[in-house]
């Protein structure tokens, strides 16, 4: 009698601890789960903000791109006053310098020195803006 006794809490016992691990086990699956569910939701939102960026600096140089066009009548020996673009464009002019200085840096345009008693800087638009611009015109963007 006692050996039975002590069996059945023996069994009881084995049966609670398997109880324990399955439940932490399960416990961990789902906190694991809901980890990486945070994990994937954190990336995704930070795929959207990438992805907006992109597509609002595209935006940006693509304006101040066909501003040039329009403003040098798509030759590149004119040049065009840096202030007629940030007012034809409606954007401030720290962001119509920022956009500036991304399109400089692809080459797309150039911008010339100050010269001494001129307020403003004269932009000449390169052969590849041209190209550029009337690929985003040949494709029926609308920026202005």
């Amino acid at each position: 009698m006692m050996q039975e006794t002590t069996r059945k809490r023996s069994d009881l016992i084995e049966k609670s601890r398997t109880h324990d691990d399955g439940w932490m086990k399960m416990r961990k699956r789902w906190a694991g789960g809901l980890i990486s569910l945070y994990n994937r939701m954190k990336m995704k939102l930070l795929n959207h903000a990438i992805l907006y960026i992109f597509v609002s600096n595209f935006y940006g140089q693509a304006t101040i791109l066909a501003v040039i066009a329009e403003r040098t009548d798509r030759i590149p020996e004119n040049a065009v006053p840096d202030t007629d673009i940030a007012d034809k464009c409606g954007l401030s002019r720290e962001q119509v310098y920022h956009y500036l200085r991304q399109l400089v840096g692809l080459g797309l345009v150039e911008i010339d020195q100050y010269v001494s008693g001129i307020k403003y800087r004269t932009i000449r638009i390169t052969k590849e803006g041209l190209d550029a611009s009337s690929s985003f015109m040949q494709q029926g963007w609308k920026f202005n």
